[in-house]
């Protein structure tokens, strides 16, 4: 309690400090460099008051960024379905005024042919037959003609009223979509809100050294109840000989190569690859400063990730400080990890082959951007996955 009153205190004197400052402070970008001061100050001092839940943190922005993502895709989807449906109402506008102009090519002679006949009058045209059958037949013709234009006068009006109609759902679907647009554009500046929140955390994190001591004194932690989450897993009797695939296991990603200095997701529909920008002649490092006994793939976010070998999904969940993970459990005691994951495509005791792709990359509980976190284990004794993986020849 006493903690929480000190932890009250302190930001109300921060609060008070900045609204001091900002209040001297006339000029705009002086103005806006000392609130982002304060903001980073605020953050570190919420960072460090909170003792031993650095991973928490960053898994609660993670969290939160994960709800505002799946919120985003649901509303994208309502974007389309709209969209569509605003071009459908278009095209049912543009085929009813052609119908309606074809209507009217059609009754424009009809109405002149009606005018003279009306300025005559039916009783000349019917005095002007010889025999009492012509004017029988006259009179059926004038009867059939007049209620044939009668008919194309009400279908034209029918057509127009229509169209009005049509013209006034496409408006209201028209303002509809720009709701859904600008709610979209709200999700989405939410999303870039807590991932820039993320980063700052992260970076107070890697520049203050009490900090960053945390931060590694917790991963360790995670990765030790990784382990005693794999002792519990019963392994399976051997799927395809995994001894035998040493040296030749394909990367979690493929085309990945460490070589490559960016990345650029290529997307199709549903089909997903990942291609390299601009390649390197040094490969960049797989390990992060962080002692974690696994690599680190730096890929876009919604990177296919593959099986590396012929496996069985024992576990897929969110981990602290791995984000949301995925194990396969190989046979002869031999497991791989997954971890920063953005969504599964696999589910928990379904066999997977090598080479099928088990989920998606991405950034949750990484402490950086977007990646893939890759273990193999043995039985839970991590092992250094270089020694495992089909080795990259340099480009030339």
């Amino acid at each position: 309690m006493v903690r929480f009153l000190l932890g009250l205190g302190v930001l109300g004197c921060c609060f008070g400090f900045l609204g001091l400052a900002l209040a001297q402070d006339s000029d705009p970008q002086r103005r806006a460099r000392h609130l982002s001061e304060w903001r980073q100050r605020l953050r570190l001092s919420r960072l460090r008051s909170r003792e031993g839940a650095l991973l928490e943190e960053v898994e609660r922005l993670d969290l939160r960024k994960q709800d505002l993502e799946q919120q985003r895709f649901l509303w994208l989807k309502r974007v389309r379905a709209v969209e569509q449906k605003v071009k459908e109402r278009r095209q049912e506008v543009v085929l009813q005024k052609e119908i309606c102009r074809a209507m009217i090519q059609t009754m424009r002679p009809r109405v002149r042919l009606f005018y003279r006949v009306s300025r005559l009058g039916r009783g000349r045209i019917l005095l002007g037959s010889r025999t009492l059958r012509a004017m029988a037949l006259r009179w059926r013709l004038l009867r059939y003609l007049t209620a044939r234009d009668l008919k194309l006068l009400q279908d034209y009006q029918a057509m127009r009223l229509r169209v009005e109609d049509t013209i006034t759902k496409l408006k209201k679907d028209q303002a509809h979509l720009v709701g859904v647009v600008n709610k979209l554009k709200k999700q989405q500046a939410q999303i870039q809100a807590y991932r820039e929140e993320k980063q700052t955390a992260l970076q107070l994190i890697y520049q203050e050294a009490e900090l960053y001591k945390r931060a590694v004194s917790e991963l360790k932690h995670s990765d030790q109840g990784l382990t005693r989450l794999l002792r519990g897993k019963a392994g399976a009797q051997a799927a395809q000989g995994i001894l035998a695939l040493k040296g030749k296991l394909p990367w979690p990603i493929q085309t990945f190569t460490p070589y490559c200095e960016r990345y650029k997701l290529h997307l199709e529909g549903s089909f997903r690859a990942l291609q390299c920008e601009k390649m390197a002649k040094t490969p960049k490092p797989l390990r992060t400063p962080l002692g974690r006994a696994g690599i680190t793939l730096v890929v876009p976010s919604g990177s296919p990730v593959q099986a590396v070998a012929t496996g069985r999904v024992v576990y897929h969940g969110w981990r602290r400080g791995y984000g949301m993970v995925l194990i396969l459990d190989h046979g002869q005691r031999f497991y791989t990890v997954y971890a920063h994951l953005s969504s599964l495509m696999a589910q928990v005791n379904q066999v997977v082959s090598m080479g099928e792709v088990i989920a998606l990359s991405g950034a949750t509980g990484a402490m950086g951007g977007p990646s893939l976190y890759f273990e193999i284990r043995y039985p839970v004794r991590p092992l250094p996955p270089e020694d495992w993986l089909r080795t990259v020849t340099p480009p030339l």
